[in-house]
């Protein structure tokens, strides 16, 4: 298995790829810096074979059509959050002085429950709204890694004093996590990755 963290942005928003032993793969949250991630994946002999987005907020995407373009890779979001793709409000470059179009189509709407398939490694959708409508983890229990967006990070969680964000929504969210007993390694939307029972 290949993972590597790839801090990108003005924000520092963790891009991950993530590829099985046969170099098949995807990027998560290709938040900016296109040439750089391809130029990563090119190293590695990764394939990429599609982009899966933990939400839809604009540091976590803005990379995204660039790396579609150069590999075929489809874009993967939750179908709550398929109006960030192109709605400068809820994906927040309306607050933000990022002069980037952004204009996306989803390929693939997933919802709880799905599996997503990193080459021959399978990771389930874990629905944590809160910050966003649509927000969501990739986990898999199996390997003890959850890709966990802006839901959780080190000391703290996501904010949700942006458009569609809500306090409650996201404890509950947090709640969620907190019974994944087996102590999994998280890896956050930015920041650094920390084992789940250690932030409990």
């Amino acid at each position: 298995m290949i993972l590597e963290k790839l801090p990108v942005g003005k924000l520092l928003t963790n891009c991950y790829l993530l590829a099985d032993d046969n170099g098949r793969g995807v990027f998560i949250d290709p938040g900016d810096h296109a040439d750089r991630l391809l130029d990563i994946a090119r190293e590695k002999g990764v394939q990429i074979e599609a982009v899966w987005l933990t939400h839809g907020h604009f540091d976590h995407m803005l990379a995204a059509a660039e790396i579609q373009r150069a590999t075929g890779a489809k874009l993967y979001v939750h179908a709550a959050d398929e109006g960030c793709l192109d709605d400068p409000r809820l994906n927040l470059l309306a607050y933000f002085t990022v002069n980037v179009p952004l204009s996306l189509k989803a390929d693939v709407l997933f919802r709880e429950g799905d599996i997503l398939q990193a080459g021959d490694l399978p990771f389930t959708v874990w629905e944590t709204p809160g910050h966003t409508p649509g927000s969501c983890c990739f986990v898999n229990e199996a390997l003890g890694i959850v890709f966990s967006g802006d839901t959780l990070f080190e000391n703290g969680i996501g904010r949700t004093d942006m458009p569609g964000g809500d306090d409650e929504t996201l404890r509950v969210s947090v709640e969620r996590l907190e019974k994944i007993t087996s102590s999994p390694r998280v890896y956050p939307g930015h920041g650094e990755d920390f084992t789940l029972g250690g932030e409990l």
